[in-house]
Formats: structure tokens, sequence, C-alpha cells
């Protein structure tokens, strides 16, 4: 069973490593300064938790961003890569990133929803950037068992 801190780790490695984003963030979007970001850069929240007696769930809210020109003449580029970033990285989660990857996701340690909800988004977060924002959720093993429990 994946616990919440290796499933943020899973995320920091992908983006960490990814060739094109320059800034992988996590946590509140509103601490992370804008203006000292290398940008592209993709962030993660954590949204909520839900537990059945089998299953948790986690929904993440991903984030991908770029700068646009002053003229946005590039934000339909901008639109366009940051699309990529996050295909990128549910097709990292869905797949692993590769035989012999530092990414090995075990396929049925958890489970990545079918569906991915994307919103565009331009001219956000007090500065000219624009991006998608995608919601996720990753579910995996959680056994509810009282041999596990850790009490006395």
């Amino acid at each position: 069973q994946q616990t919440y801190n290796q499933i943020l780790d899973m995320w920091r490695n992908l983006g960490n490593n990814h060739l094109q984003v320059k800034t992988f963030t996590v946590g509140d979007i509103f601490e992370v300064d804008a203006n000292t970001v290398v940008f592209p850069q993709v962030h993660l929240i954590t949204e909520q938790a839900s537990m059945t007696p089998h299953q948790i769930t986690y929904n993440f809210k991903l984030i991908a961003m770029d700068l646009v020109e002053p003229d946005e003449s590039n934000e339909d580029d901008v639109l366009s890569d940051t699309m990529q970033y996050i295909q990128d990285f549910i097709a990292a989660f869905r797949n692993g990133a590769g035989a012999g990857s530092q990414f090995p996701m075990t396929q049925g340690e958890f489970v990545i929803s079918d569906t991915i909800n994307c919103q565009p988004f331009t001219e956000r977060f007090d500065t000219s950037v624009s991006g998608w924002v995608a919601d996720v959720q990753i579910s995996v093993d959680y056994d509810a068992s009282a041999c596990d429990m850790a009490f006395n």
C-alpha cells in the first residue's frame, strides 16, 4: 500500500526530471513566489482524500503554466505545451516511464482516474501566465484491518 508521502515523491520525481518543466512545486499555490519561479512550472495541490474499507482516493489539482508574451502572441503555444506536460505526467503515472526507468510505477500499487478533467486559464496568479489545471484522482489500496493499527 502506497502512503501519501510516497505518492508525493512520485509526483516530485516526475516533475524534477521532466526535460521541459523548469520548476515543480507542491502545496498552496499562493505560497509560491511567482517572481522567483523559473517557467515553465508545474504545481501540485492536494484537494482531499476519501477512504473506503479497502481504498484511499486522493484528489489532486495539477497545474501546468508558462509565461505569455505581453502581446499574447504565444498564448496558444503555451496552452499547447502545458497540456503536453499534463499528458506526460498522466502517461507516466499510468504506464511508468519506460523500462529501466527511475519511475517504476508497478501496476496495482495505485489506480489513476480514467477521466482527467482539464480546464485552461489565462493571465493568472498576478503574472502573465497561462496553462491548464487538471483534476486527478489517485487511489491506493487500504487495509482497514485492526492488526495494522499503531496502538498498544
